[in-house]
């Protein structure tokens, strides 16, 4: 009982820390440079590099301690391979959504061209909030 409390402890503190770290950078990754915009090309590239980097630490501790959670919850093999199911397919589902999201935001803009460009930033800007 004991050792269980402190084993979710810790994890929940890298689950918060992962929360974090990417509630905080995930819009500046999609969104124009702030205070850089006029800046050169590798100021801009370690500005987004670094929120990136912030992004892609927070996604993994997440990930890492929601997944490393589901044995602690159950011992019944049975069990953890239905939360490990459950878990990849509403993943799953989620990023379907959010392709299904972003081809309405684009159709929606109304740019005729068929690639991408500066031009659809606020498509990316608005699916970041």
């Amino acid at each position: 009982q004991w050792y269980q409390r402190r084993v979710r402890g810790k994890r929940k503190t890298w689950h918060a820390i992962g929360t974090l770290f990417v509630a905080v950078s995930f819009a500046f990754v999609f969104h124009k440079c702030f205070g850089c915009e006029d800046s050169s090309t590798l100021i801009q590239q370690i500005y987004y590099g670094v929120f990136i980097v912030l992004f892609q630490f927070g996604w993994a501790s997440t990930q890492i301690a929601h997944l490393s959670l589901i044995p602690v919850l159950t011992v019944d093999k049975r069990k953890i391979v239905f939360l490990n199911a459950v878990r990849s397919g509403l993943t799953f589902v989620c990023g379907i959504m959010v392709y299904v999201i972003m081809w309405f935001l684009l159709h929606s803009a109304g740019t005729d061209s068929h690639s991408l460009g500066p031009e659809d930033a606020p498509a990316f800007e608005n699916l970041s909030v």
